[in-house]
């Protein structure tokens, strides 16, 4: 009955830290699911949904409202002028000529002008407090359940830091391979996003302050993905379904594009082995998780603008103005 009693407890913290986790962790990144935009525009479906809802511009949403004194024909002005052609707009939208900004083609170029308009250093901060808060959440939510949420320990944390630095090496191989095969359209939407990220958050901030913010992620993901959330679901439904919830759950607190989150649940997979395998030291997958992040970053600064974001002024368009293309991420 004890034992009963304790995997019960065991799968009711799981629920609670399956909820906690993905609501906190959507803040991981800086960049909001939804852009800012004027009230109205906030009323269509999310910059997410595929496809948007179509409606005429010419065609109203509500009837209109007649005064008693008003003739009908002065609510009906194109019955006397047809109107001019209108694009369709996406429904809960400005019309164009009412918008500051050009019409975006999708969701994903709606983020990369959000974040183009961004404070970089105010982003980076936030960023490092946010990760490191979520190792916090995380150690104080062990506590609170009395799981071990730091792993177990080890007498050669040098033994683990090399293997965290050779369970990165799938993870790079997986990023390899998706820049070769960037030529596909939802490949490069996510190539628009990181590099965007990248270009606004740690361009010129310095490869010290880049691996601060990495250490900070790797940190605070791994303590709240694996540390927590496995270890508390491997005790009460197994190694597996652990595994795979933890990886879901990791894919949703980074589901920024379908793509983006399909790549994210993949990624999850080597760090939850990573520390399964290690006998849960915790030291191995953060490092994999850090070091991953830390050649991420430097590709994408160090990779030319990407196609499509042309019109878009960064900070490295207005400082480098002669920079020749296939150089915009020299050197940081």
């Amino acid at each position: 009955m004890g034992a009963m009693m304790r995997s019960e407890d065991f799968t009711r913290g799981a629920l609670l830290i399956m909820c906690l986790s993905t609501a906190t962790a959507f803040h991981i990144s800086p960049v909001p699911l939804r852009p800012s935009a004027p009230p109205l525009r906030m009323l269509g479906a999310s910059p997410f949904a595929s496809p948007p809802l179509l409606i005429p511009a010419s065609r109203p949403l509500l009837p209109p409202c007649r005064p008693a004194h008003a003739p009908a024909a002065a609510l009906h002005p194109h019955r006397a002028a047809p109107p001019a052609p209108q694009r369709d707009v996406v429904l809960g939208s400005f019309p164009s000529d009412a918008m500051s900004e050009p019409e975006d083609d999708n969701s994903v170029m709606s983020v990369v002008r959000y974040l183009s308009r961004e404070n970089g250093v105010k982003v980076f901060w936030n960023g490092v407090a946010t990760e490191f808060g979520l190792g916090a959440v995380a150690l104080a939510l062990g506590w609170v359940l009395k799981a071990n949420t730091t792993g177990a320990a080890t007498q050669a944390p040098f033994a683990a830091v090399l293997a965290g630095v050779g369970w990165c090496l799938p993870l790079v191989a997986g990023l390899v391979l998706t820049r070769r095969f960037s030529d596909y359209e939802p490949l490069k939407e996510v190539e628009k996003l990181t590099w965007t990220f990248s270009t606004v958050v740690f361009r010129g901030r310095g490869k010290p302050l880049v691996a601060l913010f990495c250490a900070a992620a790797g940190v605070g993901e791994e303590l709240l993905f694996r540390g927590l959330l496995q270890q508390v679901l491997a005790a009460s439904l197994g190694l597996w379904p652990a595994i795979l919830i933890t990886a879901v759950t990791f894919g949703v607190a980074h589901c920024l594009t379908a793509t983006y989150f399909f790549l994210a649940v993949l990624a999850s997979l080597p760090l939850s082995l990573a520390f399964h395998l290690s006998g849960n030291v915790i030291i191995v997958p953060v490092v994999a998780h850090a070091l991953y992040d830390f050649i991420a970053i430097q590709i994408a600064l160090g990779s030319p603008k990407p196609e499509g974001l042309e019109g878009i002024e960064f900070d490295i368009d207005a400082h480098q103005p002669d920079q020749e293309e296939g150089s915009a991420g020299s050197g940081i």
